[in-house]
């Protein structure tokens, strides 16, 4: 799956989400982790694509996950596990190819681990971490 040209924007990943204020859990889990400098830094020329669920979305886990008391280095392997190494537009993950993407978690864990299976559910796109599956709007 090729990347299609990323819009050239320098964004706050931080502020966007804060901004929304549909995203504070996960804003959170950044600023505990201490990684969203990495994913900055990460977009490079390429850009990276973040699969961010909304706040009411960590309701729906199981109990025995317990996000909020994970140490950061583990809140930042869960936030690289949304997190593609490559912007790609909607119409770009409709046309995926190969459906089990690498992460950033994976660049960090080693390969064969922590990716995502993007698919076509009904009329939307999908993502599927093996814990849980969700349609990307």
């Amino acid at each position: 799956m090729a990347s299609e040209t990323r819009p050239n924007i320098v964004l706050n990943i931080a502020k966007a989400l804060i901004d929304d204020h549909n995203f504070n859990v996960v804003a959170s889990m950044l600023a505990a982790s201490g990684v969203v400098q990495e994913f900055e830094a990460d977009e490079g020329d390429v850009g990276i694509t973040l699969f961010v669920p909304v706040d009411d979305a960590f309701t729906d886990l199981p109990p025995s996950v317990a996000l909020h008391s994970l140490p950061a280095d583990k809140k930042g392997v869960v936030l690289k596990f949304h997190i593609l190494h490559s912007y790609y537009s909607l119409g770009s993950l409709e046309s995926v190819v190969n459906p089990f993407q690498p992460t950033l978690a994976t660049k960090a864990m080693g390969a064969g681990s922590f990716t995502v299976n993007i698919s076509r559910v009904n009329e939307f796109i999908a993502i599927n971490t093996g814990i849980i599956q969700a349609s990307v709007t």
